[in-house]
């Protein structure tokens, strides 16, 4: 394996470790948004942007040995040397990097809807607190749901 394909073939092996360290840590966020553990999202989150910092810096290693090799300095330029230079051991990494990527983007998103559904649940429960629920699901004398019974607020703020 030529020079180039070393370097880029170690820097990749950083790389999936750094993506597998933020594989686990979104799905313990994932575990942790489901058991509602609140207060331990600030930990995580500051961990994923360290995690997400130390990608970035690997990224743009990759991006500078393409460069130096004269290639793109992209996922594009990684494609063309790889296949140039035939180089089966990094095209196997490459394309394991790319799927452990793909993986951490789906779990995000996965991830961003529970936070959401925690959001919203706060916003109402905010909104009954304050006597302003306007989902018209307050029910009047005659049983019937009426959206211009006035709430009070349940605490004067």
């Amino acid at each position: 394996m030529s020079t180039i394909g070393t370097k880029l073939l170690a820097n990749l092996n950083h790389e999936q470790q750094a993506i597998d360290q933020l594989v686990e840590l979104i799905k313990h966020e994932q575990e942790t948004l489901v058991a509602a553990n609140i207060e331990a999202i600030d930990s995580i989150t500051k961990q994923k942007a360290n995690l997400i910092a130390k990608l970035a810096d690997q990224a743009n290693k990759r991006h500078l040995i393409l460069a130096a090799a004269n290639y793109q300095a992209d996922d594009t330029g990684m494609q063309t040397w790889i296949e140039q230079n035939n180089a089966r051991e990094v095209n196997e990494a490459w394309q394991a990097l790319i799927q452990q990527v793909k993986t951490a983007k789906l779990l995000n998103q996965t991830n961003s809807l529970l936070v959401n559904t925690h959001l919203a649940r706060t916003q109402n429960a905010l909104n009954i607190l304050h006597g302003s629920n306007k989902s018209g699901s307050v029910y009047g004398p005659n049983g019937q749901t009426s959206s211009s019974t006035k709430a009070r607020p349940i605490v004067s703020g």
